[in-house]
């Protein structure tokens, strides 16, 4: 029986796995059903923005998407069908990678990630990101 990657860092991870339920939530919200029951709309607060139950902001979410356009092709495939298993079937039929090509692609796109998330803060810190990507 093939164990769980051990993936770094975990925090990262955790943030593609709250990315991935956000993305599937958004993709679902089209199927015809209202969100909020449009005679008691009026009577429902505002949501609080400073309140994140994930523990992740929107601006995390921004950052990572910013981040996953900059890396490789490869590398941002394998860190999709890992986060979304769903996919994974389909992505093995097209792409045919073998498991370890996965894994190490998986690894490799973690690590981009994460440098381009850094670079980013960075960037944003000392002002030399004049506009967004």
């Amino acid at each position: 029986m093939a164990r769980k990657p051990e993936l770094q860092p975990a925090w990262l991870v955790g943030l593609l796995h709250q990315w991935a339920m956000r993305e599937l939530h958004g993709q679902t919200r089209g199927i015809g059903w209202y969100s909020v029951n449009p005679m008691l709309k009026e009577g429902i607060p505002v949501r609080a923005e400073s309140f994140e139950p994930t523990g992740y902001s929107g601006q995390d979410f921004d950052r990572l998407e910013k981040a996953m356009r900059l890396i490789p092709d490869r590398h941002l495939l394998a860190v999709v069908r890992y986060v979304m298993p769903w996919r994974a079937r389909a992505m093995d039929a097209q792409w045919g990678f073998s498991t370890d090509s996965w894994l190490r692609y998986l690894k490799a796109g973690l690590a981009d990630i994460d440098g381009e998330m850094l670079l980013l803060d960075r960037k944003n810190k000392c002002g030399y990101l004049v506009k967004s990507v």
